[in-house]
């Protein structure tokens, strides 16, 4: 049987060939292109709408099994340490002032690594202002506590308490007045700081009572500045200057010395 030459010839859609991996490719790249466009406004969307992406993505599952990063809570200073630091200060300082005293020399007295001073006090004059409150600032609120919790007692009452409370005061700490004397060599604006601040306040306290005492007519009519400082000296250098008081006794021997500087400054030694 003769066949129709003219007849189509049908393609098969199984064909394998050039051509065929060609349109296979095409396809892929046309419907690739057609997910990545940009989507066209139809009526009823919003520009949102159009400018979501055509391709999703399927989020990843949480990861199982690895702890998170834990945030460590800043070190809590050790207050054994600082005060350790503090006290090898105050002995430097008082014995070789500001200028000769050294942060490695301190921290060798301490038995601490030089590092950590700067992590307590940041810098050599931190360090000394904080060990400067540390050595005086008992002194001062005690000073204040007196003035207000002996306002019913006479001026010449008020000045036993307070010469008793500064003799108790330079007995249990013979090296601060060091700390003073080391400053008051150099004439720096750190003394001026310290006057300030700390020791002006309790000689303020204590001019304050003698002003009274003497404009009660409790005490003679004598410069009270001049009398304000025999008061200290006598009271400071006895404790301070190369004298060693055994811990069992410095409550008695501060308080024996306090009556002697009482007796001598109200009554004199003359007979």
């Amino acid at each position: 049987m003769k066949k129709d030459v003219d007849a189509p010839v049908r393609k098969s859609p199984y064909r394998t060939g050039k051509s065929s991996k060609a349109n296979v490719t095409t396809t892929s790249r046309d419907s690739r292109k057609e997910r990545l466009a940009p989507a066209t406004l139809t009526q009823g969307q919003t520009e949102t709408h159009a400018r979501a992406p055509a391709i999703t993505t399927l989020s990843s599952p949480a990861r199982r099994g690895r702890p998170s990063k834990l945030k460590l809570a800043p070190a809590i200073p050790d207050p054994g340490t600082r005060q350790v630091i503090l006290e090898a200060a105050l002995e430097a300082f008082s014995r070789e002032g500001f200028e000769g005293a050294s942060l490695p020399s301190i921290a060798k007295v301490a038995n601490v690594g030089h590092p950590l001073i700067h992590y307590y006090f940041g810098s050599k004059d931190n360090l000394w202002r904080t060990t400067v409150e540390y050595a005086f600032g008992d002194l001062t609120r005690e000073a204040e506590t007196i003035d207000r919790a002996a306002r019913d007692l006479s001026p010449l009452d008020r000045l036993r308490v307070l010469i008793r409370a500064l003799t108790m005061f330079a007995a249990r700490h013979p090296r601060h007045l060091g700390l003073v004397m080391s400053e008051a060599r150099s004439q720096s604006d750190r003394m001026k700081w310290l006057l300030h601040n700390y020791t002006d306040i309790f000689v303020r306290h204590l001019r304050k009572t003698l002003l009274e005492a003497r404009d009660a007519g409790q005490i003679k009519d004598v410069p009270v500045g001049h009398l304000g400082f025999i008061i200290m000296g006598a009271v400071l250098f006895f404790f301070s200057l190369d004298f060693e008081t055994p811990i069992e006794d410095m409550e008695q021997s501060a308080d024996r010395h306090a009556s002697l500087v009482l007796e001598t400054i109200l009554h004199g030694v003359a007979l």
